[in-house]
Order: structure tokens, then C-alpha cells, then sequence
């Protein structure tokens, strides 16, 4: 077998040295760097991956301890494998079967592999196994499922409390006195002591000594006790719920024996299955591949920040809403709506023509440019002409339009739809400083950053990088961070780039330049305004941000692109011409670039992550009411219609983005468009596009700042003229239009 040493003889160079090439440690001249890399090819050898992993003092192993691997546990390891895989971490399962020795050989076994963290379903109420074990080793521990009260650590519990209380609430809804049986595990476990709390606050009223059954673990057993139960009080049973499959399954073949059928609701997870033979359970379905995914994110916060905080979070159930046709249908009515021509209204439009099946309501679209929209919009209700029912704002406008009375009010007959279809987030930044809530949230995005693993993770990029810049390889923090990637990666300053560019900027509108300057802008601190509202282009803040994205321009595949804002960028990245890419995430649709040379196998390598300098810009779209239409009651039904689960998340799966929290809970999208998961984050921290008013209060239409932002960019990409002049002339276009 080759060894390092074969390799250090090979190369006529020292053990160290071969191992600081390996590891992408110290500094090692170029020549040495190629002696190394000609041996180690020529040999064939390829370093150990434990064996590194010794030397190092660390592994990306993790150690994921679960009773099984049936829902929902199941689930749980899906979101757990997807997110640590983004992560570059690898999990090791081991099963417990409720078994508290098999448990404790379980956490012996992974902390002598010499995992990094652990995430554990434990079947222990009171005391962790092994803890002493794991604080000696500093093994950091996330708690899945099932809480251990006296342990302090992170944290992911399924609300259970609220799962079973509203399922039981809703029985009750519906069948007053319908006669329930909870079948929990006897053992005191955080999960089924709360189902118990959830299922006695419901049914407090009809509680009797025979509405809980308490059973062991083992299956035999468990069997054996309902089997028991169902033949003594069975009689006075009408419907049971349960606290996970085995025991709805047991429940199930223990009442066909006795010749009963009971309508059996249990808790599972996100991809259970019931086959013919159950045909009688009701799945009270969990997030839990959500839940897994949050297992993952908090283990991977304590490996690369020892001082976090030991969060615990709460996975709560998905609210409960009518079923929307029964209740919103209308006379049959035609919509006309007025809305930009981009990607997400196609899909909305295709969507769309359902709806006048199930709510009674046709909708036409009438499409223009997004430079267009806005002033034909404001047109028309600034006339009080009727010509469309239903227009789309786009966010900056919001504040301008629904203020000046401008929108029919129908805040009273969708409120309660808003609010329970939109996660907070998401409200407060459509709805902020709006005297009426009459609008709804049709399309939301983030701007974020796309890059390729399998690059930025090869040993050669990584070591020459940190030769170079002094810090490793990675996802850029800011924007300095990111023009070095972008000038590694651009193969004129880096012969042995594997790209020509290293990055792509979307910078044929106005629009585009703009939304490529504005994070940097804000990341530098920089503003068009000051406090008393005079134009400030011209300052330091505003130079560094113009002075950064020059040198992006320089590094930047910047050939003709079409129409379709950020749309190409991610095509370039799925084609390989490029290995990183920051834009609008949304745009980022797979099954778009699904016939891009090579895209499918390079598609499985792209991250994605917080734009550099956490300075996202945010977008969105809403639809509001003209107030002169005639179709008030059709647009009303229509916009319930489309806040509805069922048509939000088929939206999303279709390409559109109604950003509801069906879509935002829901596994499979935030698997499929993993920049979902970074949605709440960045609409919490991140801004719109500014909003100026001249001295007279009017708003400066944002179509103007853009082309006072393009106009100076253009300048700066093709001229050599310096930043200062640039901006010191953007700031006077800017004053003149204040004045």
C-alpha cells in the first residue's frame, strides 16, 4: 500500500511537507506544491480519510442515535442526511429499539469512532446515558424528539401538545360526543406526556377513567395490553388516537381480531404511507423532515461555534384551515388582471384556470414589462378607470399606493386569511407602515449565494486559495471575501482556473444594476439620503461600494443576456462556465436548466447560502382591489383561493413562489429549493428597495433611482474615470430630482 512517506521519497521532499499539501497547510512554494501533486498522481495515492481525520483531532462524522428507522423517524433522517450533507458532514445511524443498553453501547460506540456531534431520539425521560463520557470527549449533543428535562443542550421538539389537541378539538367539532381513547407509552417521555396534556385539555369534559391507555414499550407487550383493552371497553369507543405507527398498527389487527373497526388517528411523519391494510388510520402528520433539517442546523451551529446558545426549537403544527371551494364560491365572474410579465405569472396563469371551476372565478391576464407596470398601474387608479379588477404593486410602491386610498379596502373580508396563511416575517415586511391590510403576497424572493461544493471543497483550489489570501476556501462572509473568490476563479489572473470568469452580473436593465448595487451598498452602510432627506451618494460608504463592484465587473462573465433578470446567471453556474453566482433565489429553479449540458450532475454540488455581507435584498409582489372595480366578491374569492395550501405549494411546485407557510413548512419544497430555508432569516434581516420623497412629499419613482444607479455603474464598468467623479454626478442627478 502507498504511504505519505512513498509519496515525501517520490517528490524529493519531506514527510511535513507532503502532509501540509494534504491538509492545505502553511506555505509551500509553488514548485515544491507540483513536485507533490505529480508524485501523489503518479502513485495513485489518495489520502485516508480517518486517517486524516486522526491527525487532525477531528471528523465530519456524525453520530445520529434513533429508536428506528420507521416514521417518523424516518422523515426525521431525511431532513437530517440533506442538511448535513449540505454541510459536508457524513451521519452514522445506530437504532435503539427503545432499548436503554442498547442506547448506551449506541453513544460508546459512536464517541470511540470519534464522531464530532451526536443527535439523539433518546428512550430515557430523566437522565442522559453516557453524559459524563460525552462532556469529557466535548462531543456536542442535539436532542431529537424527545426532551430530557435536567439536560442542557440544543434542542428540536415536535409540538406535540398541539398536534393532538387540535386533532382531538377537531373530533369534538364535529361530533360532539363522540367517545375517545388516547394509547400513549407508559414510560414518562417529554413527547407522550404531552400528547396526554393536549388530548386532556381538549376532551377535559368527556375525560373518564378508560380515555387513556398507557402501555410498555416492547411490541409483545403493547400488543398484548390493547388486544386486552379493546375486549373489555371496546364497546365504549368510538375513535382512538395514538402516539406513533406501531401502536396505531397494533390497535388496527387487535380490533380486527375482536371483529371492531375504530377510525384510528396517530401521529407520523411527513412520508408515511398507509397501505390497504390500514385503511383506518388517520395520519396526524408531523414536519418532521423540517424537524430533522433543524436537528442538523443547530449541531452544525455548535461544531463551528462552541459559545452558541443551547436553543431549543419548537416544531409546531400547520394551522388548520376550511377546505376553500365549498365556502368562496361566487357566480361565475371574469376576473382582469394587470401584472408584470415574468416567469411566476405564467405559472400563476396556468394555474389559474382551475379556478373557475372550483371557486366560480375566470381570470384574464394582461402582461406588461415591470418598467411599465408600475406607471400604467398607478395610471389607471389615479383615473379611476375600471379597465382591470385586480393589479400586481410591486413591494416599494406598496406603501405609496394602499395609503393614498388608492385600493379598494377589503382588509376586513381577508384578514383572518392573512393572518393565518403568512408566516410573521413575511407580514411584517409586506404590510409594514400600510394603513390597511388589503393587499396579499403573491411572489417573495432573497437575494442569496449559489456555489459549486465539489470546487470550492477540492484540496488543490483550497491550498492555493489560503496561499494567496491567507483564509480558507469557502462561502464568502462579505464582499471583499467574494472578489477574492471571484479573482481566484478568473483564470486571467489564475492560470490554473478551471473557469474563464469567476463569477456573472445580470446588468442589462436598470433594474438589474441596481439590485447588484444595493447589498453592497447597505453592507458598507451606505444610503442615497441622509436624515434630512439631501442626497449623500457621494460619500465614503457609498465609494467602497462602488469601488467593490467595479471589481466584480472585472472578474465577471459579462456577455449579452436576455430578459430574464437572474435567470441566466444560475444557467452559466449549471453549465460549468462559472463557480459561483449571487442573485435572486427564486429564479434559481432546477427543472428550468434541466436540458443545460451537464447541468444534472453539476446541479447535485451547488450550495446555497446567505448573500455575502448578510445584506439581502428583498422582492415581492402583491395583488390588490381596484377600487373602482365591479368584481369585488370574484377578486376576493380569487385571492382566498390562492392562499389556500393546496394552491400555494402546487404554485410553488410549478415554478411560481406564494410565499405562505404551507410552502415554507412544507419538506419536500424547502429539499427541492433549499434557499426556502434561509426565507424567514433574510426577511427578518434584510431590506427593500428605498423609498424617496422630494421636498414636496411626492415619491421619486423608484425607476428613477435605477437609472441614476445604471447610469453610474455603466460609467464605472466602461470608463476609467474614477469613483469619486462618477458619484459626485450620480449625486447631482439625485439632488436635482429632490429639489
Amino acid at each position: 500500500m502507498i504511504t505519505i512517506k512513498d509519496v515525501a521519497k517520490k517528490a524529493g521532499v519531506s514527510i511535513s511537507t507532503v502532509s501540509n499539501v494534504i491538509n492545505g497547510k502553511g506555505a509551500i512554494g509553488t514548485e515544491k506544491y507540483k513536485r507533490v501533486k505529480a508524485a501523489m498522481e503518479e502513485l495513485d495515492y489518495h489520502p485516508s480519510f480517518i486517517a486524516q481525520n486522526l491527525r487532525n483531532n477531528r471528523s465530519h462524522l456524525i453520530g445520529v442515535i434513533l429508536p428506528t428507522l420507521d416514521e417518523p423517524y424516518s422523515s426525521m433522517f431525511q431532513g437530517i442526511d440533506e442538511r448535513l450533507n449540505r454541510y459536508g458532514y457524513f451521519p452514522i445511524v445506530k437504532l435503539t429499539e427503545n432499548n436503554h443498553s442498547l442506547e448506551e453501547n449506541a453513544v460508546k460506540q459512536l464517541a470511540g469512532l470519534g464522531v464530532s456531534g451526536m443527535i439523539l431520539t433518546s428512550c430515557s425521560p430523566k437522565q442522559l446515558c453516557c453524559r459524563s463520557l460525552l462532556q469529557s470527549q466535548r462531543i456536542p449533543l442535539v436532542l431529537l424528539d424527545r426532551d430530557i428535562a435536567q439536560l442542557d443542550c440544543p434542542k428540536v421538539m415536535f409540538d406535540k401538545r398541539a398536534y393532538i389537541y387540535e386533532r382531538t378539538a377537531l373530533l369534538l367539532k364535529r361530533e360532539p360526543n363522540t367517545r375517545l381513547l388516547l394509547i400513549r407509552y407508559k414510560e414518562a417521555l417529554s413527547c407522550d406526556e404531552a400528547c396526554t396534556q393536549g388530548f386532556q385539555q381538549a376532551y377535559q369534559k368527556n375525560m373518564t377513567e378508560h380515555s387513556i391507555l398507557s402501555v410498555k414499550f416492547e411490541s409483545v407487550s403493547y400488543f398484548n395490553q390493547i388486544y386486552t383493552y379493546l375486549q373489555e371497553h371496546g364497546e365504549q369507543i368510538d375513535q382512538i388516537i395514538t402516539t406513533d405507527p406501531p401502536l396505531a398498527q397494533a390497535v388496527s389487527d387487535a380490533a380486527d381480531l375482536i371483529g371492531k373497526s375504530y377510525p384510528i388517528h396517530v401521529l407520523t411523519g411527513d412520508n408515511w404511507q398507509i397501505s390497504r391494510r390500514y385503511s383506518s388510520l388517520k395520519p396526524i402528520e408531523q414536519n418532521t423532515i423540517y424537524g430533522g433539517m433543524q436537528a442538523a442546523s443547530l449541531l452544525v451551529e455548535q461544531l463551528r461555534d462552541s459559545g452558541s446558545e443551547n436553543r431549543t426549537v419548537k416544531i409546531k403544527p400547520k394551522l388548520l384551515r376550511k377546505d376553500a371551494a365549498p365556502f368562496l364560491r361566487v357566480p361565475t365572474d371574469t376576473v382582469h388582471i394587470l401584472s408584470m410579465d415574468c416567469t411566476a405569472i405564467s405559472v400563476l396563469e396556468r394555474l389559474s384556470s382551475v379556478s373557475g371551476r372550483e371557486v366560480g372565478v375566470n381570470v384574464q391576464f394582461e402582461k406588461l414589462p415591470p418598467t411599465e407596470l408600475t406607471l400604467a398601474v398607478e395610471q389607471e387608479l389615479l383615473e379611476g378607470r375600471s379597465e382591470h379588477d385586480l393589479f400586481m404593486i410591486d413591494m416599494p410602491w406598496l406603501q405609496h399606493i394602499v395609503n393614498q386610498d388608492l385600493l379598494y379596502d377589503i382588509s376586513d373580508k381577508i384578514a383572518e386569511e392573512i393572518v393565518s396563511s403568512f408566516p410573521e416575517a413575511i407580514q411584517r415586511t409586506f404590510y409594514k407602515n400600510l394603513n390597511h391590510r388589503n393587499i396579499v403576497p403573491i411572489i417573495a424572493g432573497i437575494q442569496a449565494l449559489y456555489y459549486r461544493r465539489d470546487i470550492f471543497n477540492d484540496p488543490d483550489h483550497q491550498t492555493a486559495f489560503f496561499q494567496r489570501y491567507g483564509i480558507s476556501l469557502g462561502a464568502p462572509h462579505n464582499w471583499k471575501e467574494f472578489n477574492y473568490i471571484c479573482e481566484f476563479f478568473t483564470r486571467a489572473h489564475n492560470p490554473d482556473s478551471p473557469f474563464e470568469y469567476g463569477t456573472a452580473m445580470t446588468t442589462n436593465y436598470d433594474i438589474n444594476l441596481a439590485n447588484e448595487y444595493l447589498p453592497r451598498q447597505w453592507a458598507f452602510h451606505g444610503n442615497f439620503v441622509d436624515e434630512w432627506g439631501a442626497a449623500t451618494l457621494n460619500d465614503d460608504a457609498n465609494y467602497r461600494a462602488l469601488e467593490s463592484i467595479r471589481a466584480t465587473y472585472r472578474y465577471s462573465f459579462n456577455q449579452a443576456m436576455n430578459d430574464n433578470l437572474d435567470d441566466d446567471v444560475f444557467s452559466l453556474l449549471l453549465e460549468g462556465k462559472i463557480p459561483m453566482a449571487h442573485g435572486f433565489a427564486n429564479h434559481y429553479i432546477p427543472e428550468k436548466y434541466s436540458d443545460t449540458d451537464g447541468g444534472a450532475d453539476i446541479k447535485r454540488h451547488i450550495v446555497v447560502c446567505e448573500a455575502p455581507g448578510r445584506s439581502s435584498l428583498l422582492s415581492g409582489w402583491a395583488l390588490g382591489v381596484n377600487r373602482n372595480s365591479k368584481r369585488v366578491p370574484a377578486c376576493c374569492a380569487y385571492l382566498k383561493w390562492l392562499m389556500t395550501d393546496r394552491i400555494a405549494v402546487s404554485n410553488m411546485r410549478l415554478g411560481g413562489c406564494i410565499p405562505t407557510l404551507a410552502v415554507h413548512e412544507n419538506a419536500d419544497l424547502r429539499i427541492q429549493y433549499p434557499w426556502l430555508n434561509l426565507m424567514t432569516q433574510a426577511f427578518s434581516g434584510g431590506r427593500t428597495r428605498n423609498v424617496i420623497y422630494d421636498r414636496f412629499g411626492n415619491l421619486i419613482e423608484p425607476v428613477q433611482l435605477d437609472y441614476i444607479i445604471a447610469n453610474a455603474l455603466r460609467e464605472a464598468f466602461s470608463t476609467p474615470h474614477s469613483s469619486r467623479d462618477i458619484l459626485a454626478g450620480a449625486q447631482e442627478r439625485l439632488s436635482s430630482l429632490i429639489r
